[in-house]
C-alpha cells in the first residue's frame, strides 16, 4: 500500500502532503492499519475494564437519545419536546433562559403532557436551578410519582459560570452554599444529578 501512495505522490514529500499536524503537536496519518494499534494495549480491554475506553457497563448497553431545546417561549418549547419525544428522543433537555420559569405553574406548563417518570429529563437553568428544582419536586410530589424512578439532571455550575463569565452567579460563598443544598436535596430517593 505504501508503494502505491508514494507512486501517486509522484515524488512529493509524504509528510508534507499527507500528515496532518494538530495544534497540540500530534501527527495524524491519513490512514491507520491494525499493526498501528498493537502498541495501544487499552484497545484490547473489555467494557468495564480500566481505562474504560469501551465504557463502564458490562451487562447493558442502553443509550439515551438527547436533544436540548432552548426555552424562550414555554408553550412552543413544550410542543416541540412532545414532538421529539414521539420521534425517539428519550432524554430531552430544557435550556431555560434566565427568569422564564418563575413559578411552579410555569414549570408545570412547560412539562405538560410529558411523563416525567418515564423519561430522563434535563433542566438546564443555571442560576435559576435551585428554585426550578424545588418546583420540579413539588410537581412530582403533587402527581404522587414514585420519586425513586425519576431520572435526569439539573445544572448549577458556579465554577463553570466563573470560568466563562468571570463571576459567580451571586458570590462564591452563596453559590457554594446553594450547591451543597442542591446536592443534599437531590440525593436519594431522587435520582436527579446536579452538573
Amino acid at each position: 500500500m505504501e508503494e502505491k501512495i508514494f507512486l501517486d505522490l509522484k515524488g512529493a514529500d509524504y509528510d508534507k502532503k499527507l500528515i496532518w499536524h494538530t495544534h497540540e503537536g500530534f501527527d495524524v496519518k491519513p490512514y491507520y492499519r491494525a499493526e498501528d494499534l498493537k502498541s495501544l494495549k487499552y484497545c484490547l480491554t473489555n467494557p468495564g475494564e480500566f481505562p474504560f475506553v469501551r465504557g463502564c457497563k458490562t451487562t447493558v448497553n442502553d443509550w439515551e437519545i438527547r436533544e436540548d431545546v432552548t426555552v424562550e417561549n414555554i408553550e412552543s418549547a413544550n410542543k416541540y419536546v412532545l414532538q421529539i419525544l414521539n420521534r425517539g428522543v428519550t432524554s430531552p433537555g430544557f435550556k431555560i433562559k434566565y427568569k422564564i420559569i418563575d413559578s411552579k405553574e410555569k414549570l408545570a406548563q412547560l412539562l405538560d403532557g410529558i411523563e416525567i417518570d418515564c423519561v430522563r429529563l434535563n433542566l438546564l437553568a443555571g442560576k435559576d436551578t435551585p428554585q426550578i428544582s424545588a418546583y420540579f419536586i413539588q410537581i412530582a410530589e403533587e402527581k404522587k410519582l414514585n420519586t425513586s424512578v425519576l431520572k435526569g439532571s439539573f445544572d448549577f455550575d458556579p465554577i463553570g459560570n466563573l470560568t466563562v463569565n468571570g463571576n459567580f452567579y451571586t458570590d462564591e460563598d452563596e453559590d457554594l452554599k446553594r450547591l451543597k443544598l442542591l446536592l443534599i436535596k437531590h440525593s436519594r430517593p431522587y435520582h436527579y444529578s446536579v452538573s
